[in-house]
């Protein structure tokens, strides 16, 4: 029999997903030291004096101060080195609704598969799956499902077990709430702009402040680099290179695969790191 050592490399990853009229995704926040992590979120809760619920859905009729927390609580997470996000998102408009997977259970399975399997990183690494309550049919096992077939991705075991449970009492689930809303927020103001200057505020921050965000490249073949955070968004298309510019944000902290021109403008070399400029009423675009 095997025994491994205290040093095996294991992770704790929170799941959540997010469902509109454009995008259904699911975000991974994956912490290799869930402890300091869970810690120093407490602390920042303890000196806000705020102990409740926090979703990104709500932050438009949040105080400034809890704006704030909001902001401190995802640089925290963008900056510490031992977290990884990854995020699957796919265009509800190009491929004709969650029907095309025959059911949002269906969906969910299919994208929370992908997106667990690429936390599993490490040769030898063990996680463990928290996810937020996702209502399905008695005996859809859902949990099982996705578990067995992340396993199969990666041809061992990786994915040891995962439950679904309540965020309200999960900081873990709230975290990944945050990082994923403010991710899906960067690719809705592309199409939908929003005047919520406090989401616009957040999600630039973690796109540049927390992950230095340094330069566009062209990318080949779709492939991608692994990162501490990445946005893979669906569909693309089979063994082609899409038309068009397919972008690589690229930086020594940050990947996120576009595979469609991407949300920031036009896809090009950066000679260096851009300062980030959103203009009113016209989405994303790279400032000068």
């Amino acid at each position: 029999m095997t025994v491994l050592s205290q040093t095996h490399p294991t992770g704790l990853v929170f799941v959540d997903e997010t469902s509109d009229d454009l995008y259904f995704g699911i975000g991974c926040l994956k912490l290799r030291d869930p402890h300091a992590v869970l810690t120093a979120f407490a602390e920042l809760r303890s000196e806000n004096r705020f102990q409740g619920k926090l979703r990104w859905a709500d932050l438009s009729g949040y105080s400034a101060p809890r704006k704030q927390l909001v902001r401190d609580t995802v640089l925290m997470l963008a900056r510490d080195p031992a977290v990884e996000f990854n995020c699957v998102l796919t265009d509800l408009r190009r491929v004709g609704g969650l029907r095309s997977y025959g059911s949002g259970a269906s969906a969910y399975i299919q994208l929370a598969t992908q997106a667990i399997a690429t936390c599993v990183a490490d040769p030898a690494e063990l996680i463990a799956v928290i996810a937020d309550q996702f209502d399905t049919a008695v005996g859809t096992e859902l949990e099982s499902k996705i578990v067995r077939a992340a396993n199969d991705r990666k041809k061992r075991l990786g994915a040891v077990t995962m439950q679904r449970v309540a965020s309200a009492g999960t900081d873990g689930l709230q975290l990944a709430d945050l990082v994923l809303g403010a991710i899906t927020y960067v690719f809705r103001s592309a199409t939908k702009p929003e005047s919520d200057s406090g989401k616009r505020d957040i999600a630039m921050a973690l796109m540049t402040d927390g992950y230095g965000l340094t330069a566009y490249h062209d990318s080949s073949g779709g492939r991608s680099i692994p990162g501490r955070l990445t946005v893979e968004l669906l569909p693309r298309r089979a063994r082609s290179r899409p038309r068009g510019a397919e972008g690589l944000v690229r930086s020594r902290r940050l990947m996120v695969t576009v595979m469609r021109p991407p949300p920031f403008g036009p896809v090009r070399p950066c000679p260096r790191p851009p300062r980030h400029a959103i203009r009113d009423g016209q989405g994303w675009s790279p400032g000068a």
